[in-house]
């Protein structure tokens, strides 16, 4: 009976990896589309939340990175709190669980950039800040998404409230990572 008990258990836990792996790949499929609609957007929220729901509890690195894709789904469509609650979700697991300081990056960059586009610039300056400490303790981290995007927002952040020589040092920082092949 133990036999028996084991392989099933097994069995169910393969078929489980299976499912909601082959549901990661179309979820990832589908929020890759150079031409997304709010149908795939949908879908693919969909898919990954499930995901994360079910890998949660063993796979907590798939269930982060569905977290924080589900979060930047969530906040393409203005649902900022929607957003910031799987981004915290995902510092929440890795904190607990994974410890990887690309992921922390990845989720304080989308917090910041939720959080601003909600006006709520303090905490985003803040999230912006322990990103770009993240990136600057681990120089040519090719892992580190977007810091182009992060120096800029940190520019535009002290602009706006005229620290212009910080400003400039951003902004400055930001040209240094966008890579050349990329338009004006």
């Amino acid at each position: 009976i133990i036999v028996l008990t084991s392989f099933l258990v097994t069995l169910f836990s393969q078929t489980n990896n299976s499912q909601y792996g082959q549901w990661h790949k179309e979820a990832t499929r589908l929020y890759d589309l150079e031409e997304p609609t709010e149908q795939t957007d949908s879908t693919a929220l969909a898919l990954f939340l499930k995901v994360a729901e079910m890998a949660g509890s063993t796979d907590k690195e798939l269930a982060i990175d569905c977290c924080i894709k589900a979060g930047n789904i969530h906040q393409g469509y203005r649902r900022f709190d929607d957003a910031n609650k799987l981004y915290h979700y995902a510092l929440y697991l890795n904190n607990q669980f994974v410890k990887s300081n690309s992921v922390k990056y990845e989720a304080f960059l989308y917090l910041g950039s939720s959080l601003y586009f909600s006006n709520v610039i303090d905490s985003a300056q803040h999230y912006f800040e322990a990103a770009s400490a993240i990136a600057i303790n681990n120089p040519g981290d090719k892992h580190l998404p977007e810091q182009d995007r992060l120096y800029n927002s940190l520019g535009a952040i002290y602009y706006e409230s005229a620290n212009f020589q910080q400003a400039k040092n951003y902004f400055e920082k930001a040209l240094l990572v966008t890579s050349p092949s990329i338009d004006e």
